[in-house]
């Protein structure tokens, strides 16, 4: 028998933290996934000084994608089994993608806050 847990969720956590509000979610609502990203990508390049070389930016987008889908899929489902099917793929690949970005550390951390 597969263990329910607690439904996680990022938007909770965030505005928990008071770091989103309902506004900010409206306008974020309006712009695309690459949007997000791109603007994302700009204001770390001003933080840089408009220097954000040798960061290997395409091959950490694939890293950085890859954790926001696992986190997604495991808001969206009650548990892990459910999580790995939305994904497309085995619990087995699911707990190795978990332990190579440390998600259930993150989940844990974010719930005692």
């Amino acid at each position: 028998m597969t263990k329910k847990r607690e439904n996680w969720s990022l938007l909770r956590k965030l505005k928990k933290q008071n770091k989103i509000n309902n506004e900010f979610e409206a306008v974020l609502s309006h712009l695309s996934l690459e949007e997000v990203v791109a603007l994302k990508i700009e204001l770390a390049a001003r933080a840089c000084g408009g220097k954000f070389y040798g960061n290997y930016l395409l091959k950490a987008t694939k890293h950085i994608t890859d954790e926001a889908i696992v986190k997604y899929a495991l808001s969206a489902c009650q548990t892990k089994k459910a999580a790995a099917r939305f994904l497309g793929i085995n619990i087995q690949h699911l707990n190795a993608i978990m332990k190579f970005y440390h998600t259930e550390e993150q989940l844990k951390m974010s719930e005692e806050q």
